[in-house]
């Protein structure tokens, strides 16, 4: 029988409505501004809602060189802001966002904001917050021996935490080291599988549809979003063909109700579910 292999990161996050603000990412679609400006890549790219970490068309933000870059998006209000995830480019140059840090706060001015606390931004991912405010910054702190410009290709602001790796994953079949816990682990944020290594693989034996799944250890939990972000290789989408994500009670793949249908992305998304369940399955 013919093998052949789906490979697929999928980095989870599946947030629980749990204040006012819900579990949307508050930084989506919203005004953003960068120190200073470089071609055509604009501050805007970097809260569309595009996880693609690699160089092509308008998808990173980029600054030209400084010693303290910055990059800022306002809210459409004031937060209480628990979870920042910060996408680094993957093709070229991660270590323009090394000494970088997280401030929150109500002033345009980034120095005058407080920082979150540990949250040192080296090499992207996700980060823990407790801060209230209408600004979110991300801006290098330690200058580098020589000015150099800032590149980030995504910024994402949640009101709630990230409860998937607090979850039991598994999956239809495992290739080698791949396991289902890589698709869990919130850091760093990357879909370059050249420099990162880290994602989830399934073999696939004739037609079975391959499935990754998350079980939370309670039924009933309120699933408002699931982020995925693909593996991408020589900038192909392997997963592309048709993706599904379902929550529910019922531990079977497949039984459960589906979020939004079958559905295709090369970029990764944030898939909107409102949706209840122990377990969640893509």
């Amino acid at each position: 029988m013919k093998r052949t292999r789906l490979k697929c990161s999928m980095v989870v996050v599946i947030a629980l409505v749990l204040a006012l603000v819900g579990a949307q990412n508050l930084a989506l679609d919203r005004p953003a501004e960068r120190s200073s400006y470089y071609g055509g890549l604009g501050p805007e790219n970097c809260v569309d809602g595009n996880y693609y970490s690699r160089h092509s068309g308008n998808v990173l933000c980029h600054t030209r060189n400084e010693k303290n870059p910055w990059f800022r998006v306002k809210l459409d209000g004031v937060h209480h802001v628990k979870m920042i995830s910060v996408t680094n480019r993957s093709d070229c140059c991660q270590d323009r966002l090394k000494t970088s840090e997280l401030l929150v706060g109500n002033s345009t001015t980034p120095t005058d904001n407080p920082v979150c606390e540990n949250a040192v931004v080296d090499e992207g991912g996700f980060y823990d917050c407790d801060l209230w405010g209408e600004y979110v910054f991300v801006r290098r702190v330690t200058p580098k021996t020589t000015d150099s410009p800032y590149n980030l290709c995504e910024i994402s602001v949640w009101g709630d935490r990230n409860i998937a790796p607090l979850g039991l994953a598994s999956m239809q079949t495992t290739d080698g080291d791949n396991d289902a816990t890589k698709a869990q682990t919130p850091a760093p944020i990357s879909n370059d599988y050249a420099r990162t290594a880290k994602y989830s693989m399934t073999l696939i034996d004739g037609g079975v549809d391959p499935w990754w799944q998350l079980d939370l250890g309670l039924p009933g939990i309120p699933i408002k979003y699931v982020l995925l972000t693909p593996r991408v290789t020589s900038g192909e989408n392997e997963c592309n063909p048709g993706i599904e994500v379902l929550v529910g009670d019922d531990a079977t793949p497949g039984a459960n109700s589906s979020c939004m249908g079958v559905f295709s992305n090369q970029n990764g998304m944030e898939v909107p579910c409102n949706l209840a369940g122990q377990f969640v399955t893509v």
